[in-house]
């Protein structure tokens, strides 16, 4: 049985590892696509604005998580 603010979390913390994990595959399609139709410079910024902001976020979450648990 979880107990404490690790259990209430789990969901949370599962949830979001697992769109993370969806949004990106999405993303990563997407940019594939730009570049088969000759759009690199257009999946190249797709990419650049994920990292900026996407992954800052996700790195944010996991070290606030940690310091929750």
């Amino acid at each position: 049985m979880n107990e404490g603010p690790a259990g209430e979390y789990a969901k949370a913390y599962t949830d979001v590892k697992k769109t993370y994990g969806a949004f990106w595959d999405s993303v990563h399609e997407f940019e594939s696509l730009l570049k088969s139709k000759g759009l690199g410079r257009h999946a190249k910024e797709l990419n650049k604005q994920y990292k900026k902001n996407v992954e800052g976020f996700y790195k944010f979450f996991f070290k606030m998580m940690d310091k929750l648990q």
